[in-house]
């Protein structure tokens, strides 16, 4: 009967100091999860720039091979009688190419850009917390199993006396 009480308190305990250490895991797991998805979604941001960066570049050459073609098709059709003109529609074609690009472009690959950056310096925040609460963690867990250790030191004394004065008041009963 003595071992079993014994038993008893030392697997309560046991429990104890094991369930703090299951929450630990957890959360760094969940600390390791954000940090995961944090860099996933830079990654994604990050190719989204890169993709628009393409378009952008694909849109420019595009208009201006449509844009060459026009003039020389103008030229041949209109045989040099227009030229001055057709330079200067020529013109007005790249102007007016040129803002049609800015204003579908320019606003989404501006918004991307400070997505990026607001991703980034987000995830240096979340570490910097990161880093400030796992020392903080530890420490606070040593404590609690220090503090647990003496809780459970103190319970089995007081369980050792207790069985040792019912051993010397039953013998004299």
């Amino acid at each position: 009967m003595e071992n079993k009480s014994y038993e008893l308190v030392e697997a309560f305990w046991n429990n104890w100091s094991h369930s703090l250490t299951s929450l630990a895991s957890t959360a760094k797991q969940m600390e390791q999860f954000t940090l995961e998805a944090m860099k996933h979604q830079q990654e994604s941001l990050q190719k989204m720039v890169q993709g628009l960066e393409a378009m952008e570049q694909e849109m420019k050459q595009h208009t201006m091979q449509a844009g060459a073609q026009y003039a020389e098709y103008m030229k041949q059709f209109a045989a040099g009688q227009f030229s001055s003109q057709i330079e200067e529609w020529q013109k007005k074609w790249n102007e007016v190419s040129q803002q049609m690009q800015q204003t579908s472009v320019s606003p989404a690959k501006v918004s991307l850009n400070a997505l990026a950056q607001t991703a980034g310096q987000l995830e240096e925040a979340f570490k910097q917390v990161l880093s400030q609460q796992h020392s903080q963690r530890e420490e606070a867990q040593k404590q609690m199993n220090q503090f647990m250790n003496e809780l459970k030191t103190m319970q089995l004394e007081l369980l050792r006396k207790t069985q040792e004065g019912a051993k010397q008041f039953l013998p004299s009963l």
